[in-house]
């Protein structure tokens, strides 16, 4: 009798101390996924941290040692600094377009966007006179960069920059209109997740 009373003492602690294994299992487990919802809020890089990162690829896909990937990373994170200021430039607009709202008329006092078939000839010359500009301001940094790069790198070794470079942006950009289309299709479908879906058991 004391023997089936130690028995079963012996498989109630197993069986508690299996529940409570169980149950921290299960919390942690829907701490995760809480953490994996696409509302909750990721860590966001900066475009310089992003920059460095991209640089380093590159120097570690090209087997630069170690002062030619110092050096590197800091012409390339340079440059990307260049460039985002010259951008920022173009995309600064007149204020006159936000006096309104800033004035306290509603949103929707604001003039719509100018479709094609309304610019007049004067303003469609003066849109693509300043795309020329721009392209050439742009152009004019990447042959500056060029030079240093051409310091301390070969010319083959440019190539392959350029093209690693061209690589990752084009990757950045699908990674980033696949968000948009997912978060897009979830909007109309009203769900609050594009995951995958289980499908019902009947």
């Amino acid at each position: 009798m004391k023997r089936m009373s130690k028995l079963l003492l012996m498989a109630l602690m197993m069986v508690t101390v299996s529940m409570v294994t169980f149950a921290q299992n299960a919390e942690q487990k829907n701490k995760r996924n809480l953490e994996r919802k696409p509302g909750a809020q990721k860590e966001r890089i900066t475009p310089e941290q992003f920059a460095e990162r991209q640089a380093r690829s590159i120097a570690s896909t090209l087997a630069f040692d170690d002062a030619t990937t110092t050096r590197f990373v800091e012409t390339f994170c340079n440059y990307r600094k260049e460039l985002i200021a010259l951008k920022g430039k173009d995309k600064k607009q007149p204020k006159a377009e936000a006096a309104p709202q800033a004035q306290g008329e509603k949103p929707e006092a604001r003039k719509p966007r100018m479709e094609k078939k309304e610019r007049t000839e004067a303003e469609t010359k003066e849109m693509l006179e300043g795309r020329f500009e721009m392209n050439q301001k742009m152009l004019d940094l990447r042959k500056k960069y060029y030079k240093e790069y051409s310091k301390f790198l070969s010319q083959k070794q440019i190539e392959r920059v350029y093209d690693l470079e061209k690589k990752q942006a084009d990757k950045f950009v699908r990674a980033r209109k696949g968000r948009q289309c997912d978060f897009k299709n979830c909007k109309r479908q009203g769900q609050q997740s594009c995951g995958p879906q289980r499908p019902v058991q009947q």
